[in-house]
């Protein structure tokens, strides 16, 4: 995972899988850059993704929570093919605003 600041936009790299093992590390930069007074909205870039299980998918609840409640932005970019599944199977994708690649939102 990668957290990289583009003015007030924080861009979330992740790559691999992402399962109880790490996703408290997921959460807090999640929740890191959300609660930044600099940030204004937040990427996160899922085309590296290999695999979620629903604690990834609960951090994921849980930034756009905390992005309604600071009026910020959430969008995902470039989920890969397996979690792009995921997201639309539980309606999840609906939440985040979706864009097709992560320069486009920066």
């Amino acid at each position: 995972m990668d957290v990289a600041v583009h003015g007030r936009t924080a861009a979330v790299t992740l790559t691999g899988e992402f399962d109880l093992s790490n996703c408290a590390t997921l959460r807090d930069a999640l929740t890191d850059a959300l609660l930044s007074p600099d940030t204004r909205k937040v990427v996160i870039d899922m085309a590296g993704v290999a695999f979620v299980d629903s604690t990834t998918l609960s951090a994921l609840v849980e930034a756009y929570r905390i992005a309604q409640a600071q009026g910020k932005a959430v969008a995902i970019t470039t989920a890969s093919p397996r979690a792009d599944r995921i997201l639309r199977m539980t309606g999840l994708l609906d939440l985040f605003t979706e864009q097709p690649d992560t320069r486009s939102v920066i």
